[in-house]
This record gives C-alpha cells, structure tokens and sequence, in this order.
C-alpha cells in the first residue's frame, strides 16, 4: 500500500512587491491583508472578459473532497466548516475539477498523501478527456512546498519510477484539458470555438505561485482564451478545472450559497493572521 507523505511544508516568503504593500498598509486596503497572509487578489480584464485571479504559495493550498465519515462535501460552505474544524483558516475556497454525479471523482485524487480516486488514463467524452488532460500536484520539496502541472502520462511514468519509494504528493487532481503545456497553448483548443460560459482553472507562474483564475460574474470564454488569460498571468503550465457552474468565495465567512461540486481548493492561512475582505 502506497505510504502517506508525512508532515506539512513551510511557506515561502511572500512575493508581494514592496509598493504594493506599503499602499495598503497606508491606506488600509484589502491588499495589506493579501501580503500577511502571503497571498494575492487581483481583477484582471484580458480582451474584454473580467476574471478574479488569485496567487497563493503552495504551501497555503489545500484540496478536500470528503468529509471525517468519507461523505462527499459537496458545498464551499462545507469544505469551509472542514478546515475551520481542524483548525485552518480558509482565505479563499473554489471549486475544483471535473465531477459526475452526486460529486463523484473522474480522476486521480489524492489527499494528504493518500490515494482516494485512481488516474484516468482512459477515453470518453467531455472537457476532462480532451487530451492531453492533466494532474496539478503539490509536493514536498525541501525546506517547502513545490507544486507542478504534469500531462497525465507524465504523472502515470513518474508514479511507476516513485513506486518503490512507496509516496505519493501531498496533493493531487485530475483534471482537463491541459490549458498550457511547457509555455505553449494546448493545440487540440479552438480558437473559434462557440463554447464559451463561466470557467475556473489551474497555474503555476514563474515564481512558483499557484494561480486560480474564475470567470467574473456575468462573463464567458472559450477553452482557447481561458488558455491565453493563462499565459498572460506568466504561467508555463495551466489546467482547466471546470466550466458553467465554477464559483469562488473570498473570505468564506457567515451563510455561503453555493452550487454542488466534486473536489473543492482552498487556500488557508494561521488562525492569527487578516482575512480578506470581499466575497464572490
């Protein structure tokens, strides 16, 4: 039986450009609580479609699917009451990959080092069989954290090698289609494709940072701009998640409404350390 990873991975210094802070700290803006929890919130417009896009250190990711009695979570709400009872303060929860009914899993899942949902390497129809589909994982790397965005295939040859070592990361998600691949756009994406609505998805940028990106409210896209908005924000590597129903929420505080989902990202901080205003 694979082994689960043991321990948590230190955090990184935050990245937030000095100017940045010192206008927030004066001005007591929301961004002076995104530097303390090393974490950043920003809107982006990105030809003419509005997103939210927020950049974490690894570190302060978190994935959840089920809860203490292996339950589904279903809701951000939720995912929210899970961390909060193990003692996490949650910054930002969004939904996560691709999910079937009653929010079971299509992919790989794995959760604080151990294996809940299998990789699919298989064919079928839908988003998550475009290929080359991918996994986003988090692991120990180090003094901290690393997260990576890999094919598939890649992940499948690198589990076969890490076997005998018998772990695992200690986290990771199946998702697809891969949106970026090594700086370069998935090229099985339409560029005139007439499918465009809501859409969340996956980065790494340049700095290691992990990057969620959700439409904003009221706006559409197709798989090959969400895959631009991707490169524009500095990411070589970039996942799609999920489309129509994708929901984020700031500051998870009080009441949450929120559609039904399979996996569930969070981004969580120290119990002593801002939260940050504004929800979606």
């Amino acid at each position: 039986m694979v082994q689960m990873a043991t321990g948590r991975c230190e955090r990184h210094q935050p990245r937030i450009p000095l100017v940045l802070a010192l206008f927030a700290i004066l001005t007591g803006s929301s961004a002076a609580q995104s530097a303390s929890a090393d974490y950043t919130v920003e809107q982006v417009e990105y030809e003419d479609v509005r997103y939210e896009v927020v950049r974490a250190d690894p570190a302060a990711v978190r994935l959840l699917w089920k809860d203490e009695k292996g339950r589904p979570l279903r809701t951000l709400g939720r995912a929210r009451d899970l961390l909060e009872r193990r003692g996490e303060q949650p910054l930002m929860i969004i939904s996560g990959g691709v999910f079937e009914g009653e929010g079971s899993l299509i992919g790989l899942h794995v959760e604080d080092g151990e294996e809940q949902n299998e990789l699919n390497l298989g064919d079928g129809k839908g988003n998550f069989f475009i290929k080359p589909n991918g996994v986003f994982l988090v692991r120990e790397d180090g003094d901290g954290c690393k997260a990576l965005i890999w094919t598939s295939s890649i992940y499948s040859s690198w589990l076969k090698v890490r076997k005998d070592q018998k772990a695992l990361p200690l986290f990771a998600m199946q998702s697809g289609p891969m949106l970026v691949m090594r700086g370069m756009r998935n090229l099985k994406l339409d560029p005139e494709s007439a499918s465009k609505m809501d859409r969340n998805g996956i980065g790494i940028d340049r700095d290691g940072r992990v990057i969620f990106a959700i439409t904003a409210r009221g706006e559409s896209v197709n798989l090959y701009g969400f895959a631009k908005l991707f490169e524009s924000l500095g990411c070589k590597d970039a996942l799609f998640l999920n489309g129509d129903i994708p929901q984020m929420v700031l500051n998870p505080k009080g009441s949450i409404s929120s559609h039904a989902f399979g996996s569930i990202f969070a981004v969580v901080a120290p119990a002593n350390e801002g939260t940050l205003a504004g929800d979606r």
